[in-house]
């Protein structure tokens, strides 16, 4: 327990500030301490005012006492030029103080090491040209060798949230690179670039880097100018323009003010901070148009809208405590606008997340419906994993086995059936009949009328497997129906090299296979006829077979399209076929 104790007094010392109280204050025209004049102002307040015709505002405070042994005085946020004295010793200056020329420091944490004797009087003389002038937190004393762990411990939960932002920033818009048509990820990733970059133009840690005060000014405001236009960017793309194009009118507004500003402060960069009255107004008028359709959105029964919403009415919230603290109208602590704005992100991931998985099903839903028309197995084959990778062109050569089947004297059977009827006769026909190629890992390549293109990857012998099955289910269909009229089809296989590929133009597209095995199938269906047989097949698909199917030799034939005769062979199946 005494450890616990020892430790967080330890941590208290370590982390401990002595706060300037009692400022006194003066307007002159001179920066000459020695014709000052001696009466000073009293006041309870941090002493920043609207600048007057006077130059200079001077400053002075008792150094209060202290138990530091190495104290280092630390004066936050002066935007301009300023010195500090020990009477008429100048111990700090920022900014070329006797310059004529106007000048902006970008208000960051001075920490000044001083000797200075407790109780003894700092001067601090102020020079500036803008509209307020003074300080605008409260100077402290503290150790210098905790100076640095100190202001790291203050700022690391804003440090962390801007590195966030522009990580998530930087993946966004690597993600957009791989994903082109997503351009909601360009506005997201520029969004969250400019956001980082403000957050982090707000920390005092920054001062640590030897980077111009200029430069920090630039990136600031032209980060915080950039936000509506990204932001509005990114809101449209998810709920729309609005009525009338609103939220396209505003990002136009924003675009010209921010260009407008540029160029303005290209020959006067102290047009920064006077310029935030005119981003203010326009920010108003876009925040309003965002709630508006936001809104509209939400009565419209639109779920990430009323995230939106609530993301947002906690960033305003946390945003109105803060307002409200430096009011002093409620009891505040440390600001915690960034934490909201936080939260505000989450959301935002959020109805992004939900659009990319609904975007996904809707992918798995085309691709499903997609695949009833186009092969799975073919794409598989290609090498696709979706039939939006599919392009014009693409092949690929492969040996396989191709199944052809038909129904015999379809003609006949259909004559005295509807239209409907027929339709209605096919499709139960294939609903008895495909299951069984895909039972044998084989896929349909095209439905012509009653007839049936196969294609099985695998070795022939599943196509042989899956021709006897059929040949035994229609049997089974013929026992069971007592059909007027018994269904019989006719099978012919064989093996080959085929091209597998897409061909067509690019408004229309088709799979198909292009070799001899396919005419060669094809023709040998159409013998089953002649020889009053099942399934036919050649010599080339029983050499993979090695005598595991029984079989019968027919003759030896030459095939329409082939110059040399090729053995035919008769597929045996417990259904006996009668010739004619």
């Amino acid at each position: 327990m005494r450890s616990i104790l020892f430790a967080l007094v330890f941590l208290v010392n370590l982390y401990s500030q002595t706060f300037i109280k009692n400022y006194q204050y003066q307007w002159q025209d001179t920066n000459n301490f020695t014709q000052i004049s001696t009466e000073w102002k009293i006041t309870e307040n941090i002493p920043l005012f609207h600048n007057t015709s006077d130059k200079y505002l001077w400053v002075r405070f008792q150094i209060p006492q202290h138990s530091y042994t190495k104290p280092a005085l630390c004066i936050p946020s002066i935007y301009h030029h300023f010195t500090v004295m020990d009477h008429q010793q100048v111990i700090y200056q920022h900014g070329d103080f006797y310059s004529s020329q106007q000048f902006f420091s970008y208000g960051d944490l001075h920490k000044i090491s001083t000797d200075i004797t407790q109780n003894e009087y700092v001067y601090l003389c102020i020079r500036s040209s803008l509209s307020e002038i003074g300080i605008t937190e409260d100077i402290f004393i503290t150790e210098t060798d905790k100076y640095y762990i100190e202001t790291i411990k203050e700022e690391s939960g804003r440090l962390i949230l801007g590195s966030i932002y522009i990580f998530l920033g930087i993946f966004s818009l690597l993600l957009f690179f791989h994903r082109k048509t997503q351009t909601i990820l360009i506005y997201l990733g520029s969004f969250s670039l400019a956001l980082g970059a403000y957050t982090i133009c707000w920390l005092q840690i920054k001062s640590f880097y030897p980077v111009s005060d200029l430069w920090w000014l630039y990136i600031e405001y032209i980060s915080l100018y950039s936000l509506p236009i990204f932001f509005c960017c990114f809101f449209m793309q998810i709920f729309g323009a609005g009525p009338r194009q609103l939220i396209a009118t505003s990002i136009k507004l924003h675009t010209c003010y921010l260009s407008f500003c540029l160029i303005y402060a290209i020959f006067d960069p102290l047009w920064w901070p006077t310029s935030l009255i005119g981003f203010h107004c326009l920010f108003l008028f876009s925040a309003g148009l965002v709630f508006f359709v936001s809104f509209r959105a939400v009565i419209q029964g639109n779920n990430n809208a009323k995230i939106f919403i609530g993301g947002l009415i906690i960033l305003i919230s946390f945003a109105t405590y803060d307002v409200l603290g430096k009011l002093k109208m409620i009891t505040w602590s440390k600001p915690i606008v960034h934490w909201g704005m936080f939260v505000f992100m989450m959301s935002i991931a959020i109805i992004l997340e939900r659009r990319f998985y609904y975007t996904h099903l809707q992918l798995e839903k085309i691709n499903k419906a997609c695949s009833r028309f186009v092969p799975w197995k073919f794409m598989e084959l290609l090498g696709y994993e979706n039939i939006t990778e599919v392009a014009l062109g693409d092949q690929i050569e492969m040996k396989t086995t191709v199944l052809f089947s038909d129904i015999r004297s379809f003609t006949s059977l259909c004559e005295n059936m509807t239209p409907q009827e027929n339709f209605n006769f096919i499709n139960s026909y294939l609903q008895k009949i495909v299951p069984i190629i895909r039972k044998y890992n084989g896929f349909v390549d095209k439905y012509i009328g009653d007839a049936i293109m196969a294609i099985f990857p695998g070795e022939p012998i599943y196509a042989l497997q899956a021709a006897r099955e059929m040949i035994e289910k229609i049997d089974e269909y013929n026992n069971e129906a007592k059909p007027k009229y018994p269904l019989k089809i006719g099978v012919g296989i064989h093996t080959g090299t085929l091209m597998l590929g897409i061909i067509g133009e690019s408004e229309r597209m088709d799979c198909t296979v292009i070799a001899d095995a396919v005419n060669t199938a094809s023709r040998l269906e159409d013998l089953t006829k002649k020889y009053n047989a099942g399934i036919i097949t050649t010599d080339v698909t029983l050499e993979f077979i090695e005598g595991e199917i029984p079989h019968r030799f027919l003759d030896k034939v030459t095939v329409k399209g082939k110059k040399h005769p090729v053995a035919i062979y008769e597929i045996l199946t417990k259904v006996s076929h009668d010739r004619e």
